[in-house]
């Protein structure tokens, strides 16, 4: 798929932030009209106390001087001339005498989205997914945004630590973050979607792959888009990086970026074939901070997920993250050598038995991506592929060497 844009130059791997070599929307553009980027303390209110690197636009306060003299005249004069009466009617609206409701032009959702499944209206078919990096360090859950997402990537990253992939299509976040660094593997995962790539600098491989051009992904790296990003003084950097879908889209328009795409359809049935029942799901990431459990519930017909014994929320709803398919992948994860960081490589290509929950059942079977553009599929052992109920849907990425506490052949609650 042709790039809409070119990506800002290369640049040699290095500890430092570069400078950056794309051109800044900022406040300070125009000092008559309102920016082009929207303040985030605008979006989420909340946060306006915790806004540190956004300036604030100037603002032109003679029409509002001009319109408090005039209500105040007006007001004047309702009170010599006694207008009560008037006054009064002002206040209350009139509507025809009729018994008819006013029709609300809703969206009709006559699609059907091509990453969940779901009923979708049409102007979001074609809309360019969107990846973002999400952080998953104890400190700040809960995270915003993930709530909204179709799908989740989850995978350790550095000493045991998981990190978060969000690709957003159907619906778009409020707020998501804090934004963290990219990873090659998940440079793979998404690479098939050629969405927009919301991250924070990355690994050396990573970065390689995005500076050469990697698929149809484009890379809007905070280090050199820093005008699409902003950071919340609540959290202490780098865990403090955040942006928002108004904030995210203005600058993608201002800087004319292609905003559709063609999407990648995965694949969702409407019933469950008979399997195994398993209610509860524990993912024993190490350390035990990140264990993450699934809980399921039937009167939703979804997982609740649970991250350290405690329920996950999104901090945007205040609502518990429920799922509707959890997927397990089983691969390679090796350290990298002598890496001061612990972090590590993933495979990501070939196959590896996998585990579909849903429905409150589980599934046993095998991924397989055969190239760097194709899609993740999951068949069993008959080359059937696995069912996926329409929803959204987490896939976790675990050591091989786990497998063996998956088992499928238990109509009890999983335990390890």
């Amino acid at each position: 798929m042709p790039k809409s844009k070119n990506i800002a130059p290369a640049q040699k791997p290095t500890t430092k932030r570069p400078t950056d070599t794309k051109k800044k929307v900022s406040a300070r553009s125009s000092r008559t009209t309102k920016p082009i980027i929207p303040i985030l303390s605008e979006v989420v209110p909340e946060l306006k106390d915790h806004i540190i690197s956004q300036p604030q636009p100037n603002q032109d306060y003679s029409y509002w001087q001009a319109l408090g003299w005039f209500g105040a005249g007006m007001i004047g004069i309702l009170i010599t001339t006694g207008s009560a009466i008037w006054l009064a009617s002002l206040k209350q609206p009139h509507y025809p005498t009729s018994n008819i409701t006013p029709a609300v032009n809703q969206p009709l959702l006559t699609e059907i989205s091509p990453l969940t499944g779901l009923p979708t209206r049409p102007e979001t078919m074609t809309r360019r997914p969107w990846a973002v990096v999400v952080e998953n360090f104890f400190t700040v859950r809960p995270q915003a945004g993930l709530g909204a997402a179709d799908i989740v990537f989850e995978s350790p990253t550095e000493g045991g630590i998981t990190r978060l992939l969000a690709i957003y299509q159907s619906s778009l976040p409020k707020l998501v973050g804090p934004v963290r660094s990219a990873r090659s593997y998940f440079n793979d995962w998404i690479r098939p979607f050629s969405p927009f790539y919301s991250h924070s600098g990355g690994s050396d491989r990573a970065l390689q792959q995005l500076r050469a051009g990697y698929g149809g992904i484009i890379d809007i790296n905070e280090f050199f888009h820093g005008a699409a990003y902003e950071r919340i003084s609540k959290f202490t950097p780098p865990h403090n990086l955040f942006t928002t879908t108004e904030r995210f889209s203005s600058y993608l328009t201002a800087n004319k970026y292609e905003l559709e795409s063609a999407v990648p359809k995965l694949s969702f049935v409407d019933t469950l074939p008979p399997a195994p029942t398993i209610t509860s799901i524990t993912l024993p990431y190490l350390p035990e901070e990140y264990e993450v459990t699934y809980e399921y519930q039937p009167a939703s017909g979804t997982y609740q997920r649970l991250v350290d014994g405690t329920t996950q929320l999104d901090a945007t709803t205040n609502q518990v993250l429920t799922v509707k398919n959890v997927v397990v992948l089983f691969t390679d994860i090796e350290p990298i050598p002598n890496d001061p960081l612990l972090r590590v490589e993933l495979r990501t290509l070939g196959t590896g038995e996998a585990r579909v929950y849903t429905g409150g059942q589980v599934y046993s079977g095998t991924w397989r991506k055969t190239k760097p553009d194709s899609l993740i599929e999951l068949v069993d052992n008959s080359g059937q592929i696995l069912p996926l109920q329409p929803g959204n849907t987490w896939f976790s990425a675990m050591d091989s060497s786990k497998v063996i506490n998956f088992p499928i052949n238990l109509n009890i609650p999983l335990s390890l």
